[in-house]
């Protein structure tokens, strides 16, 4: 939407300080006395990574995020420094600020991981993409041109948009509901969110006041905010889980390799063991078993085999007493030389 007769000032984020810099600024009067100039009363903060936020937010004393709760419903902004000369202060209700963030959904902990503070419930979430965009693009679309209605002032010179019996109803049975400890406190949130909808559908539709059916297009529009939250929330664990079994696969490999070395040292150990006790004899198997530790034992096979493939001793098959057994021998050893006879 272009031409139309809002004003507001397009800024970035720094800090928590700086969304109360985004409307004013420290003065004096003609007298000299510190004060807040106030330089605007509306700003759009744009946000196009959540990574930021989340550097901002992740310093050490940082304030941001209490800052924008604060800001969802018109609370003072700012902070009274220990010098009065720097001290900004933004009066509650006497500004209008939106946020505008772009979240990947496997990203979007920044926002999800501070629920318990309502953060993400101050949000309205929105898609960017659109599974049924034509292949050509179309034709640009002709501004927009809106002139905002004029609400009537009151006396203490208020304007106040009239809101529909259902809405107020609605609104009004959930903060009773919560003052009673029945409800959930992060309701709140979503209604005032859903309000907020349906006074700019009202607004967009040149209306001074919230009907019904501005209501209940903004529970359409809620309950498509509700669905697209949610999939970060989906996106967010499977790449959680992602990264958790990725993170088991390379802990299993480092305990295999590990395993394998710790083997091959073992393995090492027994050959030693066996060439020593062998000597220029033949040796039966369960003598050099009876030598081992019981760590080492399991080894033996395997350490048999290895020396018998690389040409260092013969293993042969005899008889002794009814039961078959193994002998051992060096190649090269009188007893070698004997069995190769």
């Amino acid at each position: 939407m272009t031409n139309c007769l809002l004003r507001f000032t397009e800024t970035t984020i720094g800090s928590g300080e700086g969304i109360a810099a985004a409307f004013a600024k420290p003065g004096k009067a003609d007298d000299g006395t510190p004060i807040t100039e106030i330089h605007t009363d509306s700003a759009l903060i744009d946000i196009a990574e959540v990574d930021t936020l989340g550097a901002i937010a992740g310093r050490s004393g940082s304030t941001t995020t209490s800052e924008l709760r604060k800001a969802w419903d018109g609370a003072p902004l700012g902070f009274r420094n220990r010098t009065a000369e720097r001290s900004i202060i933004v009066p509650a209700h006497s500004y209008r600020m939106a946020v505008v963030m772009g979240v990947q959904p496997e990203r979007s902990g920044t926002l999800l991981d501070e629920s318990a503070g309502g953060f993400p419930q101050r949000f309205v979430w929105f898609t960017a993409s659109d599974p049924d965009a034509p292949a050509q693009p179309p034709a640009p679309l002709e501004p927009h041109e809106w002139t905002p209605p004029q609400v009537p002032a009151r006396e203490d010179g208020k304007r106040v948009l009239k809101v529909c019996a259902t809405a107020a109803t609605t609104i009004t049975t959930a903060a009773v509901a919560r003052l009673r400890g029945e409800g959930d406190a992060l309701d709140g949130h979503a209604l005032l969110a859903r309000l907020k909808i349906a006074a700019l559908l009202a607004l967009l539709d040149g209306k001074t006041g919230v009907n019904e059916e501005d209501w209940r297009l903004s529970g359409l529009v809620m309950e498509e905010s509700d669905r697209v939250r949610q999939s970060c929330v989906d996106a967010l664990r499977d790449a959680t889980q992602a990264r958790s079994r990725a993170s088991a696969v390379l802990r299993g490999e480092a305990e295999v390799e590990t395993d394998v070395r710790a083997a091959d040292v073992a393995i090492a150990k027994v050959k030693e063991r066996i060439i020593k006790t062998i000597g220029t004899d033949s040796v039966a198997k369960g003598r050099i078993q009876a030598g081992l530790s019981r760590r080492l034992r399991e080894y033996l096979d395997a350490a048999l085999y290895d020396l018998e493939d690389d040409g260092q001793v013969i293993i042969r098959e005899e008889v002794y007493r009814g039961q078959r057994t193994e002998r051992i021998s060096l190649i090269g050893s009188s007893a070698g030389q004997t069995a190769n006879a």
